[in-house]
C-alpha cells in the first residue's frame, strides 16, 4: 500500500486530496446535510459516506471536506490549499498543473479526522489520491544565547527577605533624618 494511504499513530499537519470520480447526482446523497459549515460553507460527508469512500471506520467527519471544486472559482484548488489549509505554495507548486486542472468533486482529508489512530485509508474505485501534503510546523529550535546575562542564575536577585530588610531600613533611614530635621527646627524656632 502507497505510504500516503498508510496514516502513522498521531499524525498531524498533512492534508491528503482526493479526487471523487462519481456524477454530482451521486455525491449529492453523501453530503450531510447538517454539517454544513455556516461561515465558510464546506460541504462535510456522512460518516457512512467518508468511511465507504475512504475505507476506514470512526472517522472525524468534522475534518473532511467534499465539494465541486467549481466553488473555488477564482482561487482554484491550489489558492485554497494554500490559504484555506496553510499548506506552503512551494510544496503545492510540482502539481499546480494538476491540481487547478481537476473538475467535479473533491475530497480532503485532514489528519485530525483519524483521531490520531492509525489507520489505511482503502479507498473505493471512485476515489484517487491526488497528493498528500504537510501544513508547516512551528519551529521551536533556537540558537543558544551564549551572553553572559543568559547564563543560569546569572539575574538571580536579593531574596525577598533581603528586599524587605533593605526597604525597612531606608525606611528608618528616612524617618530618622526626618525627625532630625524637626528637632533642628523646633530647637531653632525655640532658643534662636
Amino acid at each position: 500500500m502507497s505510504e500516503d494511504l498508510d496514516v502513522p499513530e498521531r499524525e498531524h499537519g498533512r492534508v491528503r486530496v482526493f479526487a471523487v470520480n462519481m456524477p454530482p447526482e451521486e455525491v449529492q446523497p453523501l453530503i450531510d446535510a447538517w454539517a454544513q459549515d455556516e461561515i465558510s460553507a464546506v460541504s462535510r460527508p456522512t460518516a457512512e459516506a467518508a468511511q465507504s469512500l475512504l475505507g476506514c471506520n470512526g472517522l472525524d467527519t468534522g475534518e473532511i471536506e467534499l465539494f465541486p471544486v467549481k466553488d473555488l472559482e477564482g482561487v482554484g484548488l491550489t489558492g485554497y490549499l494554500a490559504d484555506g489549509h496553510g499548506v506552503p505554495m512551494a510544496q503545492l507548486a510540482p502539481d499546480k498543473t494538476r491540481l487547478d486542472a481537476l473538475e467535479g468533486y473533491v475530497l480532503l482529508v485532514l489528519s485530525a479526522a483519524f483521531r490520531s489512530q492509525p489507520a489505511s485509508i482503502v479507498p473505493n474505485a471512485t476515489v484517487t489520491l491526488v497528493g498528500t501534503y504537510g501544513q508547516p510546523r512551528t519551529d521551536w529550535s533556537s540558537v543558544p544565547m551564549e551572553s553572559e546575562s543568559a547564563a543560569p542564575f546569572s539575574g538571580a536577585g536579593p531574596s525577598p527577605r533581603e528586599i524587605r530588610a533593605q526597604a525597612q531600613r531606608t525606611g528608618a533611614t528616612v524617618f530618622a533624618v526626618v525627625i532630625g530635621l524637626i528637632t533642628l527646627l523646633v530647637a531653632w524656632l525655640v532658643f534662636g
